[in-house]
């Protein structure tokens, strides 16, 4: 904890909110909302999935990242939150009472202007939250997204926002900090755990188990790849899956990008974690 607030403060820009911003780390609210939260490791599927949730009908998302339970500065003019108007942000803000209060406040006032439809929040660093989100937002469902963390490596090192891609003992150990988590959780019906290589692979399977966990069925625009790829994200390079079928095309991509002393120093820290999942150690490796 302390090492979080030390975090905290060094993205200040507003240091007049900062016993505010503390004491909304400490919320008291227990909010009913029934949203979907998606979470995993950086670069393990989280926006792919994110996509396939919100073309069904009765959910919708925002493009983007919240961020909310991570130790920053929640009252920065810089973070556009839900991509509201600073003006409509400032009457949540007046009103909410501390962070799950805002959050659920941003999120109904949005689902109003959806329709009525069930929130989709995707941010893949929220895994190490899961306590906070399961006592604080009791209806709502987890989905973690898991992918072998040596392809998350590959796809990482040419993401900027990922900044554990410069090293891949620094990634391994986020890696496995952040799959270690949902272990804790097994036996919670309100996570479900999804892998990413089933999910492209046989998505006519995983779908509809994924949307019978949040207790809808799979509608036909879920498996649609051009309506999926539809996100201004695919504009980038980082996302330009989006703008493909959903296919299997970059799993197990370590074994041809990544050297045998990269697979070996990525598997001497995350061995046990990766077996556990049942992926497999040592494959084809160019030196």
């Amino acid at each position: 904890m302390i090492d979080q607030l030390v975090n905290l403060l060094k993205t200040y820009d507003s240091p007049q909110s900062l016993v505010r911003n503390i004491s909304w780390r400490f919320p008291v609210t227990i909010s009913d909302i029934n949203t979907v939260f998606v979470v995993g490791c950086p670069r393990s599927g989280t926006t792919l999935l994110q996509r396939i949730l919100s073309t069904h009908s009765q959910l919708f998302s925002i493009q983007g990242e919240t961020g909310f339970f991570s130790y920053q500065n929640i009252f920065s003019p810089r973070r556009k939150h839900f991509g509201l108007p600073n003006k409509k942000l400032k009457q949540l803000f007046n009103n909410s009472v501390d962070i799950v209060d805002f959050f659920a406040r941003g999120v109904t006032l949005l689902s109003q202007e959806n329709g009525g439809k069930r929130f989709v929040e995707k941010t893949p660093q929220h895994i190490l939250h899961l306590p906070f989100i399961f006592k604080h937002f009791p209806n709502s469902s987890v989905i973690h997204i898991l992918r072998d963390g040596r392809d998350c490596y590959c796809s990482s090192k040419s993401h900027p926002n990922v900044p554990q891609n410069k090293n891949i003992k620094v990634f391994a150990k986020y890696w496995r900090k952040c799959v270690r988590v949902p272990l804790n959780y097994q036996d919670n019906k309100k996570l479900l755990t999804v892998k990413y290589e089933e999910l492209v692979s046989k998505p006519w399977l995983e779908i509809p188990r994924v949307m019978n966990f949040i207790s809808l069925e799979a509608e036909e625009v879920q498996f649609d790849p051009t309506f999926i790829g539809n996100d201004n994200r695919a504009n980038s390079n980082v996302f330009r899956r989006l703008r493909e079928p959903v296919n299997p095309g970059s799993v197990n991509r370590w074994t041809s990008e990544l050297t045998g002393f990269e697979i070996e120093q990525f598997e001497k820290i995350a061995a046990e974690e990766l077996m556990f999942y049942g992926y497999a150690l040592k494959g084809t490796s160019r030196e």
